[in-house]
């Protein structure tokens, strides 16, 4: 079993996802949601957030068998409606965050990709 980490090679993500990983390049073309960092080599590197958007669109396409189409409007629509779930297309109230907070995350997060580019 695959610990959790912060970001997760492609086969990774796709073992920890049950997704194969010519359907998550796929998926990354069609589903604007669906975007990997990328290295400078262009590895992707997925997060823990990517899971909420391949398990959405697993429900819409495997098990409610949208057309690509509709899952492309459903996946919109369920993200515009739970902001909580998507880093993409968050609408924060920045009066209410704590910006020291903020500041900290951005600073680790640009720590966590230097260190991936630099591997």
């Amino acid at each position: 079993m695959i610990q959790d980490k912060k970001y997760y090679t492609i086969k990774e993500f796709s073992q920890k996802t049950g997704v194969e990983e010519y359907v998550l390049r796929y998926w990354e073309k069609v589903f604007t949601q669906l975007k990997p960092l990328k290295t400078e080599k262009g590895h992707r590197r997925y997060t823990d957030d990517h899971i909420v958007v391949v398990e959405k669109i697993k429900e819409l396409m495997w098990e409610k068998k949208y057309t690509i189409e509709g899952a492309k409007k459903a996946l919109k629509e369920f993200f515009s409606k739970n902001k909580k779930t998507n880093i993409y297309t968050l609408n924060l109230d920045l009066d209410k965050l704590d910006t020291k907070q903020i500041l900290k995350d951005i600073k680790n997060s640009l720590e966590e990709i230097i260190k991936i580019l630099n591997e």
